[in-house]
C-alpha cells in the first residue's frame, strides 16, 4: 500500500511540473533612424535613464479598468527595461545625429551639457494602445537644469499578443527618442548661441 502512495504522489508531482506554464521572454526592438544634420556641436553627456517604481519589474506592464495595474508573470523583459532604454537611447542619439559630440556618462569629463530621462509609463493600456510618457532634463555643469519638457505618445496594437504589444512599446518609445533627440539638439544650440554672445 505505502508503494502504491509513493508511486501515486510522484506521479502527481511529475504531472503538475509537465504544466508548468511557459514562461516568454522579449526585448525590444533596435531603433533604425536616419541621420540628421547637426545642429549642436557641443559636447552632450547621456546621463541616465529612471523608471518609475512599478516599471521595474521583469514582468510587461498592463493597465486594468481604473487604476488597477497587471505585471505578466509569463511575459517578461528579457532584460532589466531601465538597461535596454539606456542602451537604446545610445544607439539613438547616435544614428540620429552621428555628428554631433555625444558622451558616455561616464565619459562626461570635459562636456557642459547633460541629458538625464525619467520614464513615468511604459505599458499596454485597458484599450490595447502601447503607452510611452517621459520627463528629460539637459542640465548644464555652471547652471543646473536649464530645460525639461514632458513627450508622451500613444501607438494602438496591430496585431494580438504580447509580442504584439512589445513591437507597439518598442515604436512608441522610438517616436519618443527621436522627438527628444531632435528638442535636444534645438535647446542646446540655443544655449550655445546664447552664450557665444554674452
Amino acid at each position: 500500500m505505502r508503494v502504491w502512495f509513493i508511486l501515486l504522489s510522484v506521479w502527481l508531482l511529475s504531472s503538475c511540473a509537465s504544466h508548468t506554464p511557459k514562461v516568454h521572454y522579449y526585448l525590444l526592438t533596435e531603433p533604425s533612424y536616419t541621420a540628421q544634420p547637426v545642429s549642436a556641436a557641443a559636447p552632450v553627456a547621456i546621463g541616465v535613464v529612471s523608471l518609475a517604481d512599478y516599471l521595474g519589474g521583469t514582468g510587461l506592464v498592463v493597465e486594468q479598468a481604473g487604476a488597477e495595474i497587471v505585471l505578466t508573470r509569463q511575459h517578461r523583459w528579457a532584460e532589466a527595461l531601465d538597461r535596454q532604454l539606456q542602451r537604446q537611447l545610445r544607439q539613438g542619439l547616435g544614428q540620429l545625429y552621428p555628428g554631433a559630440a555625444w558622451r558616455l556618462h561616464s565619459q562626461q569629463v570635459g562636456t557642459y551639457y547633460r541629458l538625464d530621462v525619467l520614464v513615468d509609463a511604459f505599458q499596454i493600456t485597458a484599450d490595447n494602445t502601447a503607452r510611452v510618457d517621459i520627463q528629460w532634463y539637459i542640465q548644464h555643469r555652471g547652471q543646473g537644469v536649464i530645460h525639461t519638457a514632458r513627450l508622451e505618445h500613444r501607438l494602438p496594437l496591430t496585431g494580438e499578443g504580447y509580442g504584439a504589444a512589445v513591437a507597439a512599446l518598442s515604436e512608441a518609445w522610438h517616436h519618443v527618442l527621436q522627438q527628444m533627440a531632435a528638442d535636444v539638439q534645438a535647446h542646446v544650440l540655443k544655449q550655445e548661441r546664447v552664450a557665444g554672445h554674452d
